[in-house]
């Protein structure tokens, strides 16, 4: 939401087109009003790395528009490792990477309900997944709640009052980066919490087969403390507002 209130302002302040702006405030007092939960749709399932969305063999390796009508779009492809996407009432699809005019088709920002027909969610598998039978809450949340899913787009129709971005490939590049900042604020926060698990994971396995002390290990093990420690830091100082 951060991310298309800032973009279709831009789009709006610099352009004189409002009704990506219009749509979105719409959109935003709708979500509100009903408090619903939602779900942020961002990485594709890319297929080969070293082609553009336009290029790629399988050309619903990026989320694409297949169809345009006089009352919306219709879309397919895939988002994947979406957080908490089987359990929030929207789902909210932004573009992964800057396009090219030859990308257009891919450039497309988009808001729907997750029983629209057409999406599936599929959840996959953590490293995690025996904490689920153990009952209880984390952070207030019920351990099921915690999971990352595939949303799959089979032919999804969206209404043109939930079209916040399409064929504006110039502004897929600025939408990107203003998603990152936000992102790697919190991430700097929360991946810290998990490193020190990990570090300490380390450390015990080491401690276990007797290496604990071999100046090689104990040599990455302050480099992981290092970097985690920083990554923390740099967390802190993303979200610091100093008073006056």
């Amino acid at each position: 939401l951060n991310t298309l209130y800032i973009i279709t302002h831009k789009i709006a302040a610099r352009e004189g087109r409002a009704e990506y702006r219009e749509r979105f405030m719409k959109y935003l007092e709708y979500v509100q009003r009903n408090d619903l939960a939602l779900a942020g749709a961002m990485t594709d399932v890319k297929g080969v790395r070293t082609l553009r969305p336009s290029e790629q063999p399988n050309p619903d390796a990026y989320v694409r528009v297949v169809e345009q009508r006089d009352d919306g779009i219709v879309v397919r492809g895939a988002k994947a490792n979406i957080t908490g996407i089987a359990v929030v009432d929207e789902v909210i699809v932004l573009p992964t990477r800057a396009m090219t005019e030859s990308d257009a088709s891919y450039a497309v920002a988009f808001a729907v309900p997750l029983d629209t027909p057409g999406v599936t969610v599929v959840v996959g598998r953590q490293i995690n997944d025996a904490r689920r039978l153990e009952g209880g809450d984390l952070d207030g949340v019920p351990y099921m709640a915690h999971h990352e899913g595939l949303v799959i787009f089979e032919d999804v129709f969206v209404p043109w009052d939930r079209v916040f971005l399409y064929k504006d490939w110039r502004w897929t590049g600025p939408l990107v980066e203003i998603f990152a900042s936000y992102h790697r604020q919190g991430y700097g926060g929360c991946k810290s919490g998990l490193g020190d698990v990990i570090i300490g994971a380390t450390h015990g396995l080491a401690k276990a087969i007797g290496i604990a002390d071999k100046p090689a290990v104990a040599e990455k093990l302050a480099e992981m403390v290092f970097l985690n420690e920083s990554m923390y830091s740099a967390g802190l100082a993303a979200s610091w507002h100093e008073q006056a």
